[in-house]
């Protein structure tokens, strides 16, 4: 009667369109959809395109100039694979060397990698379900995402979270809902197929409160 998708690759290679072609309803986007959790590149795109708050990008191939693209914003380096990775494939580092091996390695690997500006703050996530009769936006809760203790090291997939998150304030929820959720349920609404399911947001707080995706 109703199929719940949990990973992301199923919901990619389009299991939510298979089942409703014929007539089972899902829980989880079609294919078009879960591209935003499945490429970072196209994620930043249509975020770009409806003016949300998020980092400055770079993407980078194997004629790119690495040297010039590491030093336009300096020291940390945020590194990220534009592939399915489960929370993984981010590296942020201080360290230029180790930058531009992870870039190298990547552009081997996948053919490209994004290099974005990194955002200071602290991190929250929230959960949006949705269709197109509405959405409903969970409370903000934060997970332990680097390997190393201090929060050094790659990105794990998450290693334990609790909700509500402290940084995000009444105000601070109402901008996630305003700046960010709203125009991308605008957005995804009116598409030919809307998007049902999950939406996940991670989100950076600055110091002034404002939040970036």
């Amino acid at each position: 009667d109703l199929v719940i998708v949990g990973p992301e690759a199923p919901l990619v290679s389009g299991l939510s369109d298979k089942l409703r072609n014929i007539g089972i309803p899902s829980f989880g986007p079609h294919a078009d959809g879960a591209k935003l959790e499945g490429s970072k590149r196209f994620a930043k795109k249509i975020m770009m395109d409806l003016g949300i708050p998020t980092a400055g990008v770079q993407h980078l191939t194997s004629e790119s100039d690495l040297s010039e693209a590491v030093d336009k914003w300096g020291s940390p380096w945020v590194v990220k694979r534009d592939v399915l990775a489960g929370g993984k494939g981010v590296l942020v580092t201080e360290n230029r060397d180790e930058a531009i091996d992870f870039i190298h390695s990547s552009i081997e690997t996948d053919g490209m990698v994004l290099l974005e500006e990194f955002l200071s703050g602290e991190e929250a996530s929230m959960l949006v379900l949705m269709d197109e009769s509405g959405f409903v936006a969970l409370p903000c809760s934060q997970d332990h995402k680097r390997v190393g203790e201090g929060d050094v090291g790659l990105n794990t997939g998450g290693m334990g979270a609790y909700a509500p998150a402290p940084i995000v304030t009444t105000e601070v929820q109402n901008a996630v809902i305003s700046q960010i959720v709203e125009p991308m349920y605008s957005y995804l609404s009116s598409q030919e197929i809307p998007y049902r399911g999950c939406l996940y947001v991670g989100l950076m707080i600055n110091s002034e409160g404002c939040p970036f995706v």
